[in-house]
């Protein structure tokens, strides 16, 4: 299968630990142990340039590409990515993983992780209707009507690998939830006629799919026994897998 029309738009690396309210008191420490990372090993010294609070439970900081979510739960870090910032999964953990040694002294919530996830945004283009596409290959329903959008919602949940082989880590499991949905290229309306925007309007023309790819540990673990490296490896395979299966998305227009 093609993989050219599968665009990387966003990357997500996040943890959750056991809810933890004392972050809530010590978010200045935390974004202080953050800051201190700029310019140094493989963070921009620019990497966050804006801070908010959008609750009491987390706070925000932000910069051209970047996003750092520290809450009561845990910590998820996203990036951006386009041909100008061309993050990696690979750049996008190392920075994950020096932000989480960085202040798990200070939550004491480092030996309390129960899930750690993975997150692919992708985008594809090129379809005349990509709600229709999906209906025409999946959905063998007999519908009245153009198809005008999609959103499809699955969740799969295995045993993990350690889980089969290790009876101490026969609770760990992992769940993938994969999202489907029809969009429209807003910005092509800009340069077209008044009488054709109606008409374009109705047509999405690209497909979002984000993979959501999580590892949760029954009971829970320390950072060091969370093995981040090990489940960025298999979320990259069912990544390539996903590509390669019927899905066919390359041959639908």
């Amino acid at each position: 299968m093609k993989e050219d029309r599968w665009t990387l738009k966003k990357l997500h690396i996040g943890l959750r630990h056991q809810r933890t309210f004392m972050v809530s008191d010590i978010h200045g420490l935390m974004i202080d142990a953050v800051l201190a990372l700029q310019g140094k090993g493989i963070f921009p010294s620019d990497a966050f340039t804006q801070i908010a609070r959008p609750d009491v439970l987390s706070v925000l900081l932000t910069g051209e590409t970047l996003t750092l979510n520290l809450n009561v739960d845990g910590v998820i870090l996203s990036a951006a990515v386009d041909e100008e910032h061309p993050a990696t999964l690979e750049s996008l953990e190392r920075m994950f993983a020096t932000v989480v040694r960085g202040i798990a002294t200070l939550t004491n919530a480092g030996d309390k992780i129960n899930r750690i996830g993975i997150v692919h945004e992708f985008e594809l283009s090129g379809f005349e209707n990509s709600a229709k596409a999906i209906f025409a290959e999946h959905l063998k329903i007999d519908l009245k009507g153009i198809p005008d959008s999609i959103f499809i919602r699955l969740a799969l949940k295995n045993p993990s690998s350690s889980a089969l082989i290790d009876p101490a880590k026969k609770g760990d499991y992992v769940t993938v939830f994969l999202t489907i949905s029809s969009e429209r290229e807003q910005e092509e309306l800009e340069h077209i006629g008044a009488e054709e925007e109606e008409k374009v309007e109705k047509l999405p023309t690209l497909l979002k799919l984000t993979v959501d790819h999580q590892l949760c540990y029954v009971p829970p673990v320390s950072w060091k026994k969370a093995r981040l490296d090990a489940h960025i490896a298999t979320s990259e395979k069912y990544i390539d897998q996903l590509k390669e299966s019927r899905i066919n998305i390359n041959e639908m227009k």
